[in-house]
């Protein structure tokens, strides 16, 4: 690959984590070394966070040397093309391993790089019949459903054990699970949190 002209390569330490894990201290983002956390990164939504090894390494490369020290991983809960749950298997409480293949590798390339990644648990996740619902609750139970979350048991007991499992998994390429991986800066529990988001089509006040 050709190196650009304007290379900000070097504004990252490489690998990410070389300091750590990323800690809030007053009012601040700073490493376990003392050394202070700054941020500039994208997101890449649904199928772009699960590209093929070849686009992913351009992919690192390019945000390499940008200047780019951060990832989020958006939208990939989603039913809309490639996602982390396999919307095949009939409900939403089995991953998608070929796609988590995908995205370790992604990941794994970025850590190289000295770039680190924010987490969403939570984006655009559907929730079906099979997951505990009358079929009328989950047709009303239409992407997104956020403030439900906030109340309704067995969504949050769902969302849990989504976020358990993804956190748990064990990058194949670097062998760490991203709980224990201080490549991870950010874990966003619940995207667009606020309890009244959902302004569309009426919710159901209780499952």
């Amino acid at each position: 690959m050709s190196i650009p002209i304007a290379d900000f390569a070097f504004l990252n330490d490489t690998p990410a984590g070389t300091h750590g894990f990323v800690q809030a201290r007053e009012g601040r983002l700073i490493f376990d070394d003392g050394t202070p956390a700054r941020f500039f990164g994208v997101n890449l939504s649904f199928d772009a966070a699960f590209p093929d090894a070849g686009t992913a390494r351009r992919i690192a490369d390019d945000l390499y040397h940008s200047g780019c020290n951060m990832v989020r991983f958006h939208h990939v809960d989603s039913a809309r093309g490639r996602s982390l749950i396999d919307y095949n298997a009939g409900d939403t409480q089995h991953l998608g391993q070929e796609n988590f293949r995908r995205l370790d590798y992604l990941a794994s390339l970025l850590k190289e790089r000295g770039i680190y990644l924010h987490l969403d648990m939570y984006t655009l996740r559907r929730f079906l019949p099979q997951d505990g619902f009358s079929p009328d609750e989950a047709q009303r139970l239409t992407a997104p459903v956020k403030s439900l979350l906030y109340y309704d048991e067995k969504l949050l007991a769902l969302h849990v054990s989504f976020a358990e499992k993804y956190l748990s998994h064990v990058n194949a390429y670097t062998q760490v699970a991203y709980k224990d991986e201080p490549q991870v800066a950010v874990v966003q529990f619940l995207n667009e949190n606020a309890i009244f988001w959902d302004t569309g089509d009426p919710r159901p006040d209780s499952i």
